[in-house]
């Protein structure tokens, strides 16, 4: 079996983390600055998403514990949020929260890599109608969010965990800047820190990542339990929260066939007033937590010191019960003799080592679903393991449509564009999409995720675009498309909504467009199919949006990316079972010549091969191979 390079991947991922926040460091002056003065006499709020709930909380902790400043103690729980979903108040539970004390509020701290929560939006819109300053964590460059006041701070990659991690050790080093900007300046402050992280000994670190990994992806396989405790509580915990839901959600996200394992985490807050109310012993909430563990359970220990109480309690609980604990400690000694696997962190302060045992669990998070979904045979590259970046699972990646498409204007309606002539669009409708891929080079083609929804049938045509998923914008397109052409919907590449139905498809049909490609989802499939109505998109899904007219921006006929392809209004979108290409328009008819040319000569030379060996054998025996 060939090791995965977990040393050479360790070090690649922590230095896209430290070159995130160097990234960051020019504008950390301002982001002091907000916090520093928001500490003088009001209150600071911060909302998050997921795992950005863990870093803002981490945040309130240290102003509030270190400053005693005024913070909102605790996020809308878990129970507040899901209760919200279901009486579709969702997007507005952080706004309404926030709402009846806003007069008091001198800052709301946000962070949301993707930047486009409903939450986080809705609360930087009432924050601007009441002038209270932002200071927004996103990630991407920044523009897909525009506070009224205050300021959008940017990782500058829509890399979804290098973002988390860069936004946590960023926020972090800032508030410890705000809270004493006497002792430390932030620029002295982070490269101290940024110092230690390069100092971090990846090979250690990628042996312990090694060993963690093929313990947790047999638990998964396994059905197995996971235990994330951390015994003295404090920044770790919070950031512990964080470890949990990565392997619970994030390490099987996108694997076929394999369950989410069952995480346990640290005790609740009603577990721990009853613990404290009947027993007040630390010690005793993480011993209560573990009589549950079995035999071959994994068990991770965040820790500040090996040699506190709690911990060695723990990891006696741990290895009493015949589980594989891992530990990762600060200070104090190893605990390999009694059957530990630990790791020593750098001695950074609490708050900035939880950024720290983030990223550990980041890296578990991406080695784990590498294991779960690749041969054991096969071998892994640290860019392999760097490609496995959540965002594109979670259609994160493309962060705003500024960004997506950085050189087009939002808001505008384009009704003219230049079109091939009619015979060169029913040329290439003639070509399988896969000898066009061959024509351009093997450049154009769009990813497998967008498939034909309707098989059987040939989508070719001039593309009309309309930049995001609103309505209106959807309908102008409509409007200004002529017959044969393709509406092209670029909706960011969502799957929680869909933004095209039968209804709408019938309604292009009456006008002659030749099909629609949505880059996000679609529904009434089946009414689709029966009127034979050409449509790529990438799935289905029966929840379509509901908002009103312009609440989204957007734009028709701009230049669009999907997939890292451009899509200028005019190229010719061609699409079969194979999949989709986009031929731009000024090479439409050397591209018909050249396809034209290649399936012929292709045609001869298999006709001219037909019952006859390939030589293949003998090719390989030249080359070196075995012939047994």
């Amino acid at each position: 079996m060939t090791t995965p390079p977990y040393e050479d991947f360790t070090r690649a991922y922590l230095t896209e983390v430290g070159e995130a926040v160097r990234r960051m460091l020019p504008r950390g002056t301002e982001a002091v600055d907000l916090l520093a003065k928001a500490g003088g006499g009001g209150e600071i709020r911060a909302f998050g998403n997921g795992g950005s709930s863990a870093i803002v909380r981490s945040a309130l902790l240290q102003l509030h514990a270190q400053a005693g400043l005024p913070v909102n103690d605790a996020m809308m729980s878990a129970a507040t949020l899901a209760y919200s979903a279901q009486q579709d108040g969702y997007r507005t539970a952080f706004a309404r929260s926030l709402a009846g004390s806003i007069g008091r509020v001198d800052l709301v701290v946000v962070a949301s890599v993707s930047g486009r929560s409903a939450n986080i939006c809705e609360t930087v819109q009432l924050c601007g109608d009441h002038r209270v300053p932002v200071l927004a964590l996103v990630g991407g460059d920044g523009t897909q969010m525009e506070p009224a006041d205050g300021m959008v701070w940017a990782t500058g990659t829509t890399d979804q965990q290098i973002s988390e991690d860069a936004v946590l050790t960023a926020l972090t080093l800032a508030t410890a800047s705000a809270l004493d900007p006497d002792t430390e300046p932030l620029s002295a402050r982070a490269e101290r820190h940024l110092d230690a992280l390069a100092a971090v000994d990846t090979a250690l670190l990628g042996a312990f990542l090694r060993e963690a990994t093929e313990a947790v992806a047999d638990v998964i396989r396994n059905r197995r339990r996971i235990y994330v405790l951390c015994p003295d509580g404090g920044p770790l915990a919070l950031v512990g929260e964080h470890f949990a839901h990565n392997l619970h959600w994030d390490a099987p996200l996108g694997v076929d066939g394999v369950l989410p394992p069952l995480v346990v985490c640290d005790p609740s807050l009603a577990d721990m007033s009853a613990i404290y109310n009947d027993h007040p012993d630390p010690a005793h909430g993480v011993r209560q937590r573990l009589r549950s563990a079995s035999r071959e359970d994994v068990v991770f220990l965040l820790a500040y010191d090996s040699a506190g109480r709690t911990t060695r309690e723990a990891v006696g609980a741990a290895t009493v019960a015949g589980t594989r604990p891992f530990l990762l400690h600060r200070d104090g000694p190893s605990h390999s003799g009694t059957g530990a696997r630990d790791f020593r962190l750098p001695h950074f302060d609490d708050f900035a080592l939880a950024a720290l045992v983030q990223s550990v669990a980041h890296l578990l998070c991406r080695t784990t679903r590498a294991a779960l979904t690749t041969d054991p045979a096969a071998a892994l590259s640290p860019d392999d393991l760097m490609a496995r970046d959540l965002a594109p699972l979670r259609e994160l990646s493309d962060t705003s449509l500024n960004e997506r498409h950085p050189t087009m204007s939002v808001r505008e309606i384009h009704t003219d564009i230049v079109r091939p002539a009619r015979s060169e669009i029913a040329a290439l409708s003639r070509i399988p999409v896969a000898s066009i891929v061959d024509a351009l080079g093997k450049t154009g083609a769009l990813s497998y995720c967008l498939k034909l929804q309707t098989p059987g049938l040939v989508l070719c045509g001039s593309a009309v675009t309309a930049l995001g998923p609103d309505v209106t914008v959807r309908r102008a397109a409509i409007d200004v498309a002529q017959p044969g052409d393709v509406v092209v919907v670029a909706a960011g590449g969502g799957k929680e909504r869909s933004c095209f139905g039968g209804v709408t498809a019938a309604h292009m049909q009456t006008r002659g467009i030749a099909g629609v490609l949505v880059d996000g989802m679609v529904r009434d499939l089946a009414e689709l199919r029966r009127i034979a109505f050409p449509t790529v998109a990438r799935g289905t899904t029966p929840l379509n949006y509901d908002y009103p007219a312009g609440r989204q921006d957007g734009a028709v006929n701009v230049p669009v990316d999907i997939d890292g392809v451009r899509i200028t209004p005019g190229d010719v979108l061609v699409c079969d079972e194979d999949g989709t290409v986009v031929v731009p328009r000024d090479q439409v008819a050397a591209v018909i010549a050249k396809a034209h040319a290649s399936m012929t000569a292709e045609e001869e030379k298999w006709w001219a091969r037909r019952g006859q060996s390939l030589g293949a054998v003998q090719q390989l025996a030249n080359s070196g191979y075995t012939i047994i």
